[in-house]
C-alpha cells in the first residue's frame, strides 16, 4: 500500500510540474504570482486523477503542441503505473470481453502467416503477413516501435520453445518505465490484398517491451531451444472515427492505442479498444 501511495505522489508531482510548462493560464504566473489560478489548475488535476480522467489530464496541454498525441500516452502509462496491477488487468479483462470491431464475418477472411525466410548465425529473418480476403478493408499494424524507441518486431518467448513475433497494440504496464515510446503504424489492407513485413530477429532472442507483462523483466533465450515460430497483427476496421485519428497524424500513422475516437458509432472508445489480434499457426523451425 505504502509503495503505491508512493507512486501515486510521484505521478502527481510529474504531472503538476508538466502542467505548470504547458498549462496557458500559467504562463504569466512567474510574473503575476497568480496563487487562484494556480489552485485552479491543481484542483483540476487532482480531481481529474480521482476520475482516472486521461482527457481532462491531457486538455491541459496546449492543442497546437506537436507533443500532444505522446503527452497523451505518457499520462496514461503514469496513471495506470499509479493505480497499479490490478486496473491493468480489469483493462486486459475488458479488451479479452469485447475483443473486436471488427464484423465476424470480416474477421474468418482476415489471415496471419509467418515465414522463415533466412536463418543466419546471429539472426533470423522472417516474414509477417496479413491476407484480406474479405469484402471491406482493413487496418493493419506495422512497423512496430518498441518501448526504447528501437525498431523491430514485439518478441515474446511463450511457452519456452515458442517465438512469438507481432504488431500489436498493448495497454499500458502495470508498472513505470522511464521511457515508452511503444507505438506501431496502421496500413490499409484492400480486400483481395496482402501486407507483408520482413524482420530481423537477433541472436539470441530476447524479449522485447512491449509485451509487457506483469514486470519489466525481460528472457533471454538459446535459439537452439526455440522449435516453433508463430506471428500476431492487430487489425482495426477501416471506419471513419479511425481515418479522423489518422488525419490529425501531420507526422505519420504512428498510433499509441490510447487515441480517443471522436467521431461515428465508436465516439467515445479508445483505438486500442477496435482492435483485433489475428495469430497464425506455429511454424515448426
Amino acid at each position: 500500500m505504502l509503495r503505491v501511495r508512493v507512486q501515486f505522489y510521484l505521478v502527481v508531482s510529474l504531472v503538476l510540474a508538466v502542467t505548470a510548462i504547458c498549462d496557458p493560464r500559467l504562463s504569466v504566473v512567474g510574473a503575476q504570482s497568480d496563487d487562484a489560478e494556480i489552485r485552479s489548475v491543481v484542483r483540476d488535476v487532482f480531481e481529474a486523477l480521482e476520475r482516472k480522467d486521461l482527457n481532462k489530464i491531457s486538455s491541459l496541454w496546449s492543442e497546437k503542441s506537436p507533443d500532444l498525441a505522446a503527452a497523451r500516452q505518457r499520462f496514461a502509462v503514469l496513471v495506470f503505473a499509479a493505480v497499479g496491477a490490478n486496473r491493468s488487468k480489469d483493462l486486459q479483462a475488458v479488451s479479452t470481453q469485447h475483443p473486436t470491431a471488427v464484423r465476424t464475418k470480416d474477421m474468418n477472411q482476415l489471415a496471419v502467416t509467418v515465414r522463415s525466410v533466412e536463418a543466419k548465425q546471429d539472426k533470423w529473418r522472417v516474414e509477417l503477413s496479413v491476407h484480406n480476403a474479405g469484402e471491406s478493408a482493413v487496418f493493419a499494424m506495422a512497423d512496430p516501435v518498441r518501448s526504447d524507441r528501437s525498431l523491430g518486431p514485439y518478441i515474446a518467448i511463450a511457452p519456452s520453445d515458442t517465438l512469438d513475433i507481432g504488431a500489436v497494440l498493448h495497454y499500458p504496464p502495470p508498472y513505470s518505465l522511464y521511457v515508452n515510446d511503444a507505438r506501431v503504424k496502421l496500413k490499409r489492407v484492400e480486400p483481395g490484398s496482402t501486407l507483408r513485413e520482413t524482420f530481423n530477429v537477433e541472436i539470441p532472442f530476447t524479449e522485447t517491451i512491449p509485451p509487457y507483462g506483469d514486470t519489466p523483466q525481460r528472457h533471454t533465450v538459446d535459439h537452439t531451444t526455440i522449435k516453433f515460430v508463430k506471428g500476431s497483427v492487430g487489425v482495426i476496421p477501416d471506419e471513419e472515427a479511425v481515418r479522423e485519428v489518422l488525419d490529425r497524424k501531420p507526422a505519420g500513422r504512428f498510433v499509441y492505442g490510447l487515441e480517443q475516437l471522436v467521431v461515428g458509432s465508436f465516439k467515445g472508445k479508445r483505438l486500442i479498444d477496435l482492435q483485433t489480434v489475428i495469430s497464425s499457426k506455429a511454424l515448426k523451425v
